[in-house]
């Protein structure tokens, strides 16, 4: 019986492809091209993460827009696209410095953040990282970012040794993030930073 529903269930997935590569101009195309497609829609977008809840610790994405919509087109266009989006999109962690960095994103996308390749904090949440990891357990955050090849920050070279060590990964490559310096979020914690210094 179950071997009469798996095939059932791939001659529908099929079906549904051929009628999706009908009715889709993209899912038209060669293979190659879709990727081609694909990497150039997703190529240095950014998905901002943000906690919305403090005790609950609720975990915020932007609403899907831009090259994100066309992930929500059809479920053929996502599976093919899954690679390449988490290979290629910067996942950038927001007004986060308040907790643990582990938690936050367990709780986001659970089933795929370890596919994640490109992460970008601000310079605050990148120590909090490092003063916040397991020193009994080095390597947790690899754990968590197994994939991860790039990190992104408003100063490289203050945590570029740190980073490198707290994620487990010598050859981790770090960026400068300028469009960290636009974060609404990050602006206002500077401004609340200049206040106290002024009392």
């Amino acid at each position: 019986m179950g071997t009469l529903l798996s095939v059932a269930t791939v001659l529908i997935q099929e079906q549904k492809t051929i009628e999706n590569q009908s009715k889709s101009p993209l899912l038209r195309l060669p293979a190659e091209l879709r990727n081609q497609t694909y990497e150039t829609a997703f190529s240095g977008g950014r998905i901002r993460v943000r906690v919305t809840n403090i005790h609950t610790k609720d975990v915020h994405t932007q609403q899907t827009a831009g090259a994100l919509a066309l992930r929500a087109t059809c479920r053929q266009i996502r599976s093919e696209s899954d690679s390449i989006f988490y290979e290629q999109y910067i996942f950038y962690f927001s007004k986060t410095n308040k907790f643990e960095p582990i938690d936050i994103a367990k709780g986001f996308m659970i089933d795929n953040y370890q596919r994640i390749e490109r992460i970008a904090v601000n310079l605050r949440l990148g120590f909090f990282i490092w003063l916040h990891m397991d020193d009994e357990n080095p390597n947790e955050l690899d754990r968590l970012f197994p994939c991860l090849k790039h990190f992104y920050t408003l100063k490289p070279a203050l945590v570029i040794t740190a980073m490198a060590h707290a994620f487990g990964k010598t050859d981790l490559e770090i960026h400068e993030a300028k469009f960290l310096m636009e974060d609404e979020d990050f602006l206002g914690d500077e401004d609340e930073e200049d206040d106290k210094d002024d009392e």
